[in-house]
């Protein structure tokens, strides 16, 4: 019998802030744009390796409701590291994405975040089609992974 993933239930916290106020879609979005190794084949066939540390860097997407209070909330710590940057706290998180696997049992599949802070301003817009996401902040942000895990 083939295996099943349900998932449900994720949870973004942000500061010891747990994010509610999500916008439709992709409401959160984790990716690691850069590699984890250089590898390049020397002569004889010798192997060369070396690790990419920046590889462990995760760009964190969240769409949230604007005006919502997880919005102002976000607002307020991109204001705090706007108005002066060298003593701006980084920012830490977690990410957990709850996986059953069709039997009753769940694991979390959890991504630890640290030393972040924002990376783009949100955008804005406004539409004569009343499409939703002119109702829509998304925020992006760069954060350290420390660790990823399955509990």
């Amino acid at each position: 019998m083939a295996g099943f993933t349900l998932t449900g239930k994720d949870t973004l916290v942000v500061n010891g802030r747990v994010i509610h106020d999500f916008a439709h879609g992709d409401y959160v979005h984790i990716t690691f744009e850069n590699n984890l190794l250089n590898m390049k084949v020397s002569k004889d066939g010798n192997v060369l390796l070396s690790q990419v540390l920046s590889g462990q860097m995760a760009k964190v997407v969240v769409r949230l409701g604007i005006g919502s209070f997880d919005d102002q909330f976000m607002t307020a710590l991109m204001q705090a590291w706007l108005s002066d940057a060298p003593t701006f706290s980084l920012m830490s998180g977690s990410f957990s994405k709850r996986v059953g696997d069709g039997k009753g049992g769940a694991k979390n599949v959890v991504y630890q975040l640290v030393a972040g802070s924002f990376n783009k301003i949100p955008e804005t817009m406004a539409s004569a089609e009343g499409t939703e996401d002119q109702g829509v902040a998304v925020y992006e942000m760069l954060f350290m992974l420390q660790n990823r895990s399955i509990q």
